[in-house]
């Protein structure tokens, strides 16, 4: 057994002997107070943390941090100003009382627990992300108590989300990811150490694709099979597919590609978009961002602020975007890269010539010329030509 279930005994215990002492009445008042706090933190955590995040917290960061001072401030005030009024009715404890009591102690503490272990969780798969860095056996989280908390946090948050009006594919995600920790740790760093992100949005063929919204010839490219395989996009991907099932092996491939030949084209566009906002181009240039960028530690970047604001701007919708003529773009990188802007002049490159042809299985695929097999370049289509 290890310490972490130790713990967690004894803190289910320590609930549980609290809950006999104090009877059901209060018992269940805590309880109440509970489920008050969190609807509280529901409501009013989104705009408490954008009042916060002048101080240096990002929009993650602020928020966490806001859900968990209001979700503090109202359990004590709905769990201890009722006992001002009603303390003589409650404070009647009867053997049956205390036994029931005991039992919503239980209850409570185990709920409590969780959201417990799910924060050790999350803070270790964190720390571990990093290379060089382990926790020892005995503090490891123990896989049953890691999945039922990721169970009940993933749910929550879903049904949260859903109930303050978030659209349902944004509460799945959500749920999906906060359900699987670890999963969603791994797979970032993974990601971020590859550096095949970089490589896709610099690569010609693939703008040349994303800036006509064609999914179908995007997912043929080199550059987007590449990245469709990284361990890290199939394990993010998977869980953010899981859906109402949760069951990430049930997601097929061909889900994967669809849904990430949209979202890299969504952004692509949108970071080409903004290229010449002072905003983004600060960001992007500030010593603070390029070193987290280069120390890719996950925890880090989530909770920077300036990060946060960097993914806001991405991430807005804006219906100005679609009038936008992405087919004149030259390729490159759209944003210049990290700590350096390019001038418009240095990123004129060789048009990109696209063929089309047919594999030995039969299946239509589309690349340039030097990926295109010796034996198949003769019967190759030409198809288009980028920037002529």
């Amino acid at each position: 057994m290890t310490i972490v279930w130790i713990l967690f005994a004894g803190w289910v215990l320590y609930f549980a002997l609290r809950g006999y002492l104090q009877g059901i009445w209060v018992t269940l008042l805590g309880l109440f107070g509970f489920a008050v706090a969190y609807g509280a933190s529901l409501l009013w955590a989104k705009d408490a943390g954008v009042a916060i995040q002048g101080y240096g917290l990002g929009s993650t960061a602020a928020m966490m941090v806001a859900s968990v001072v209001i979700f503090i401030l109202a359990y004590l005030l709905a769990s201890t100003l009722p006992k001002l009024f009603l303390e003589k009715w409650l404070d009647k404890k009867t053997f049956i009382a205390r036994l029931a009591g005991a039992g919503a102690g239980t209850v409570l503490g185990c709920f409590s627990g969780l959201v417990i272990v799910w924060g050790a969780t999350f803070l270790s798969a964190a720390w571990q992300s990093r290379a060089g860095n382990t926790v020892p056996a005995q503090l490891a989280v123990p896989q049953p108590l890691a999945t039922a908390a990721g169970k009940l946090i993933g749910g929550v948050a879903q049904a949260g989300s859903k109930a303050v009006g978030a659209k349902e594919i944004h509460s799945q995600l959500m749920g999906a990811l906060l359900a699987n920790p670890e999963q969603f740790v791994e797979g970032f760093s993974s990601l971020s150490d590859s550096g095949v992100m970089e490589q896709f949005f610099n690569d010609g063929t693939a703008q040349y694709y994303m800036a006509r919204k064609d999914y179908a010839s995007l997912q043929q490219t080199p550059a987007f099979k590449n990245i469709a395989q990284q361990e890290g996009v199939q394990s993010i991907s998977k869980l953010a597919l899981a859906g109402k099932d949760g069951d990430p092996t049930k997601v097929q491939q061909s889900e994967i590609n669809e849904t990430l030949a949209h979202n890299m084209t969504f952004v692509w566009r949108r970071m080409e978009y903004l290229k010449t906002n002072p905003e983004v181009q600060q960001i992007l240039n500030d010593p603070e961002v390029i070193k987290l960028v280069q120390d890719k530690n996950p925890l880090n970047i989530m909770f920077n602020a300036k990060v946060s604001r960097l993914v806001d701007l991405i991430m807005q919708e804006d219906s100005a975007m679609e009038s936008h003529d992405f087919t004149q773009l030259k390729p490159g990188n759209p944003l210049g890269g990290l700590g350096e802007v390019k001038p418009e002049a240095s990123r004129t490159v060789k048009p990109v010539k696209i063929y089309k042809w047919v594999d030995d299985n039969g299946n239509m695929q589309y690349t340039d010329y030097d990926n295109t097999p010796e034996h198949k370049r003769a019967n190759a289509e030409l198809m288009t030509a980028q920037g002529e």
